[in-house]
This record gives structure tokens, C-alpha cells and sequence, in this order.
């Protein structure tokens, strides 16, 4: 009998933290790739229902910055090559610094398809005016070799592109 209530309690513990787990495994996470001709640089930006919008060291990944081509997410967390933030802050925005030494094009790419349901995503670039709808376009060129843009999210039903 004791067998059986020491079973039931195992099993029943490890419902709860596995059903704890994928709670705290909400929200989502997107990729952008910095080129400069050969050169590439990774970026990551998300949200997740336990992180914090300054730097988590569960989530976030501090920029190295050096050679021809430096993009960096920065803000709360200082410069950063994985950002990611509390979940349920619409709109939500990244700043994203990049700048290039190497005399060619500077392109942003990224997955349209993989972009999250729920969410309008823009690309905002002050310098060159331009608004880009990433879930219609998957890459943008720099107007110039250093610039610092913005990556907007906002709830669909927030209001926003669509």
C-alpha cells in the first residue's frame, strides 16, 4: 500500500513540474541575420512568460562586438546577440544597432514563415524612412553602413498593420 501512495505521489510530482516547465516555456523567439558580404552576425529577440525585459542570464547572450560588422540588440540589457523579454508587453521594441566597416552591403534577413501568429512585426528604420512589414518582406538593405533601427511587435488585436 505504502509502495503504491509513494508511486502515486512520484508520478503526481512530476505531472506538476513538467506541466510548470511548459508554462514557463511560453511565449516565442525569432532570428535575424546581419551580412555584410561574407560576414554574418545572429541575432535573436523574444518573449517568454519568465523573463524580464533587463538581462537574464537563463535567456539572454551578451554581444561580443569585433571585426568588419557589429550588430547588437541594446537597451535594458546592455548590447546583446539574444534578447529576450516578459511575455504579454504589447507593443514591444528592440533596438537594433548595427555598423559596418567593410565598404559593402549591409542586409537584414529573416524567416517570414517562422514569424509567430498573433503578432504584427515591423522593422522600422529612422534613417532611411522606411517601415517594412516583416511578415511580408524577409530582408531589408542599410541605407547606410551604421544605423540604428527598431524592431516592433504588437498584439494583432491591438490594433496595428493588419
Amino acid at each position: 500500500m505504502q509502495k503504491n501512495i509513494w508511486i502515486g505521489l512520484v508520478m503526481v510530482s512530476g505531472l506538476l513540474v513538467g506541466s510548470s516547465s511548459a508554462k514557463a516555456a511560453t511565449g516565442w523567439e525569432s532570428n535575424l541575420l546581419v551580412s555584410a558580404g561574407a560576414v554574418e552576425s545572429q541575432l535573436s529577440f523574444g518573449q517568454r512568460a519568465d523573463a524580464t525585459n533587463l538581462a537574464d542570464g537563463r535567456y539572454d547572450v551578451p554581444a561580443m562586438l569585433s571585426g568588419t560588422l557589429q550588430a547588437a540588440f541594446t537597451g535594458g540589457g546592455g548590447s546583446l546577440w539574444r534578447d529576450i523579454r516578459a511575455l504579454g508587453r504589447e507593443p514591444e521594441e528592440w533596438q537594433l544597432v548595427v555598423a559596418s566597416s567593410g565598404g559593402r552591403p549591409v542586409q537584414i534577413t529573416w524567416d517570414a514563415e517562422k514569424l509567430p501568429e498573433g503578432f504584427n512585426f515591423e522593422l522600422l528604420d529612422a534613417d532611411g524612412d522606411q517601415v517594412i512589414a516583416m511578415d511580408s518582406i524577409a530582408m531589408y538593405t542599410l541605407a547606410n553602413p551604421a544605423a540604428v533601427l527598431t524592431v516592433r511587435v504588437t498584439a494583432k488585436w491591438q490594433g496595428g498593420m493588419k
